[in-house]
């Protein structure tokens, strides 16, 4: 036998991989196991690494960057994408209010953050709830959270996965959460099955007439305009996209999976309100899904380019008379429509009537008004729902030749190691 075919052989015989054949003199493509790649029943060895090195990666921005910042105001690894600037502080302070409004805006008792971090959100919110359960992948977050010593705060160290484990059942205390909150933690997974298992956990975990809220993701459907946003070339916007290692998604996936629930659920998709012009405001946005809400009838839809005269006075009448949906409204962050508008203007011109500032779910460079239970999960369409790479692909493409040239050298010391790719799919022979 040929070195060339024992040092293939070689590579199959590693526990990770299914096949590996030739694909040239010196290249070799690399089949992963799809248990490698799982998410349940248990996390495959690549899963659980992918998040490791974001667990590494946190905890290095925590113990570096926590000290000397307000407990209450830990902004570390806060920066604009454009310029690697820390974010203002006046717009995180903003971004934290607007996030906090909406977790109150269902009077929660018991709360279950997943990624609670330095404790943003946990530090303004513990007080209002009669409990308070904040998880996260950093012990450096998490010891500080502790010794802080909050009431009625539990914290501990967990991943978003671990939501069933029995230390969130204890510090639970036998209570279902009334909120589970996932706000600016989702960029970190490693893509669409890992989300689809946590946000299908939360919705069988919280009470009935709860909710759980995805806050703070970029949008997949904007992804196209990030990317140009942040490189007007067209070869430097992909490289950007090809490179980029969080996840994104679109809202549509939330309402699939949603769909499938056990109970009724209805999602409402939230836009960004905050009154600067960053990518905070422009490309992400909060997703609520309501629990065995029962939405009232479908309300009556008025198209914003169809109203007369002052616009923002009309919504305003139209939001206080209740059950109407103003839609088709440009998002003037994102498009030059004339007769567009920024979210905050809108926000601010909706206050006190109880209807929302929303994306529309089909095209997220417009806005809408509606009320603020959304629409049943099972009516919205998934077609076509954009989804950019997962990261996870990326990562294995990455890692997984360097766990295989280490396994060559172990046991074929003396043999050149091969050009390896990772195989996109299943291999059809």
């Amino acid at each position: 036998m040929s070195e060339r075919h024992l040092i293939i052989d070689a590579i199959a015989s590693h526990p990770w991989i299914e096949r590996a054949w030739s694909a040239g003199d010196d290249a070799v493509v690399i089949q992963p196991r799809a248990e490698t790649l799982a998410v349940r029943p248990a996390l495959g060895p690549l899963v659980r690494e992918h998040l490791e090195h974001w667990s590494e990666v946190y905890e290095w921005i925590y113990e570096t960057s926590g000290a000397g910042q307000p407990a209450d105001l830990d902004l570390s690894g806060w920066r604009a994408s454009d310029t690697g600037e820390p974010l203002a502080r006046e717009h995180m302070v903003e971004w934290i209010d607007r996030t906090v409004e909406l977790v109150r805006e269902g009077s929660p008792r018991v709360v279950l953050e997943l990624g609670c971090g330095s404790g943003l959100l946990l530090r303004r919110l513990h007080a209002e709830a009669e409990r308070y359960v904040g998880t996260d992948v950093s012990e450096v977050a998490v010891d500080r959270l502790r010794a802080a010593g909050l009431s009625g705060v539990s914290a501990l160290v967990a991943a978003a996965h671990e939501i069933g484990s029995p230390e969130v059942t204890e510090a639970l205390a036998g209570a279902r959460p009334d909120c589970v909150l996932l706000n600016s933690v989702t960029q970190c997974f490693p893509g669409n099955d890992y989300l689809d298992a946590v946000v299908s956990d939360a919705l069988e975990l919280v009470s009935d007439g709860g909710r759980v809220i995805v806050g703070d993701f970029r949008h997949a459907g904007l992804a196209d305009r990030y990317y140009r946003w942040l490189e007007p070339d067209d070869e430097a916007a992909t490289r950007r996209a090809v490179a980029d290692e969080e996840f994104v998604f679109d809202p549509r996936f939330l309402a699939l999976i949603a769909a499938r629930a056990t109970r009724p659920v209805s999602i409402s998709v939230r836009a960004k309100t905050m009154t600067a012009d960053t990518e905070l405001t422009r490309y992400r946005c909060d997703v609520v899904l309501h629990v065995s809400a029962e939405p009232a009838p479908p309300p009556s839809a008025v198209v914003w380019k169809t109203l007369a005269g002052d616009r923002l006075a009309a919504v305003r009448a139209l939001a206080e008379a209740g059950a109407v949906v103003v839609n088709g409204i440009p998002n003037a962050l994102l498009d030059d429509d004339p007769l567009g508008i920024e979210p905050h203007a809108l926000r601010a011109c909706l206050t006190g009537t109880g209807a929302i500032v929303g994306l529309d779910l089909d095209h997220p460079a417009r806005l809408e008004v509606c009320p603020p239970t959304g629409v049943p999960a099972g009516e919205v369409s998934p077609h076509s729902a954009p989804v950019a790479g997962e990261p996870l692909a990326r990562f294995v493409a990455r890692r997984l030749p360097e766990v295989i040239r280490d396994h060559l050298r172990k046991i074929m010391p003396d043999a050149k190691p091969p050009t390896l790719t990772v195989a996109n799919g299943r291999n059809p022979r």
